[in-house]
């Protein structure tokens, strides 16, 4: 495949803001940081006092009252780090507040203004959210949300101001990241059926735009990956309805014909890669998200040559705490702070489940219960398949299989470990010919 190979500064005007980017080179070795469902709350929207903080982590493990604080620590550590392009695919405020969404958009700004170039896409919580709350007195009320047009004017700087094309029918853009790569920017969100529940879909509005781009990548000779929140493929087929998209297979087929091999996704919080059928395979990348434990994002490099190249970091929460002087104990031991509230939340979650299920007794739904805490603790991060093992010869899995029937022993492995035995959370992906 014929690469072109340029080297000049791109200068956009938009609603009288100037935007400069440096356009990397042919060749240029680029590294991307990538994170998912930050989910942000801003501390203006509580006003409760932090030792409470336990009793409202989110439902799903999120640690939403310290988002503010893991993203200072993720930005602090960014600027050490040096990618050159942040990208955030989706969810980036807990429930579309405006309030929330102004408060990222400062904190973005002081990330570009290490020179780390960002972009960004909404996710099904960001926009048009009923839910929309804030904490006052230990009740949530209703507070402002956004439309479309807000989070652009919020986010011109983080990939619309720059982008090298727009799609007029939506929030989707591309960015050109070098000579050699760009970023397809994809907002797969349904509007008006209620979000923050709504599944996603591409409109055909919108792949008649995709595909238009990827023909000028064709014919300029660059690379293409995407970035969308919701899946492209099915990540759990037990799970995926109104996580992968509707129309993914539609969208399979458009990649596959123009040999775009590589999107990044979120939305469903936990570390997974999988791929498609086709024959040059399809791989959607989805990183766990940054606000529930171990607080991690993704870490990409790519060259022409040599392709993409994908692992997981984790921000260090606590060394930030400590080097800011935090007094929060939480903080300061956010490590085990965040696995530890992620695993009591499993267990009890689990325990209340089997126990309105009744099909075991008090104590063998508390071994389940632990199993649940234990598996879920490496299921989110990506590193059960390497902790299979372990998990099978701990305390509670041998005494729960001895007490319990065959038959649901063997299904409830199943869903444990087969339903949960994700793809290693580090990929070489060669895509050029």
């Amino acid at each position: 495949m014929r690469k072109v190979c340029l080297m000049f500064f791109l200068v956009i005007t938009l609603s009288a803001c100037q935007v400069q980017i440096n356009v990397l080179p042919s060749n240029s070795e680029i590294k991307i940081a990538i994170a998912t469902d930050l989910h942000l709350l801003s501390d203006q929207l509580f006003d409760y006092d932090p030792e409470t903080m336990d009793a409202y982590v989110s439902g799903d493990g999120r640690l939403v009252f310290y988002t503010s604080e893991i993203m200072d620590a993720f930005g602090a550590q960014l600027s050490v780090e040096k990618p050159d392009v942040l990208i955030i695919s989706g969810d980036l405020t807990h429930n579309g507040e405006k309030k929330s969404h102004e408060v990222l958009s400062k904190k973005l700004k002081a990330v570009e203004n290490e020179g780390i170039r960002v972009l960004v896409v909404p996710g099904n919580h960001d926009i048009e959210n009923f839910l929309a709350r804030s904490l006052e007195n230990d009740k949530w009320v209703t507070t402002d949300t956004i439309v479309a047009k807000d989070f652009e004017r919020f986010y011109k700087e983080f990939g619309y101001a720059d982008a090298l094309e727009r799609d007029p029918n939506g929030l989707s853009y591309v960015s050109e990241l070098s000579a050699d790569l760009w970023a397809l920017m994809i907002d797969s969100n349904r509007y008006r059926i209620g979000m923050p529940t709504g599944s996603g879909e591409i409109t055909e509005a919108s792949l008649e735009w995709i595909e238009s781009i990827l023909v000028k990548a064709q014919e300029a000779g660059v690379e293409v990956f995407s970035v969308m929140h919701h899946n492209l493929l099915i990540h759990s087929p037990s799970n995926y309805i109104g996580n992968t998209l509707n129309n993914y297979e539609e969208v399979v087929e458009l990649y596959d014909q123009f040999d775009v091999r590589l999107n990044f996704s979120g939305h469903i919080h936990a570390q997974g890669i999988v791929h498609s059928e086709t024959e040059k395979p399809i791989y959607d990348v989805v990183t766990s998200s940054i606000s529930i434990s171990p607080i991690q994002y993704g870490w990409v490099t790519y060259q022409k040559d040599k392709g993409f190249e994908y692992n997981t970091r984790q921000v260090d929460v606590q060394a930030w705490a400590v080097e800011n002087e935090k007094t929060d104990l939480n903080l300061l031991n956010f490590r085990d702070y965040a696995r530890d509230s992620f695993k009591a939340l499993s267990y009890g979650r689990t325990l209340e489940t089997l126990t309105e299920l009744a099909l075991y007794d008090a104590e063998m739904n508390e071994l389940l219960a632990s199993s649940m805490s234990e598996v879920n603790a490496y299921y989110f991060p990506g590193h059960i398949a390497s902790e299979r093992e372990r998990f099978l010869a701990s305390e509670g899995v041998l005494q729960w299989m001895s007490k319990s029937e065959p038959q649901r022993t063997r299904h409830y492995v199943e869903f444990m470990l087969q339903e949960k035995l994700i793809s290693p959370i580090y990929l070489k992906l060669q895509t050029n010919n």
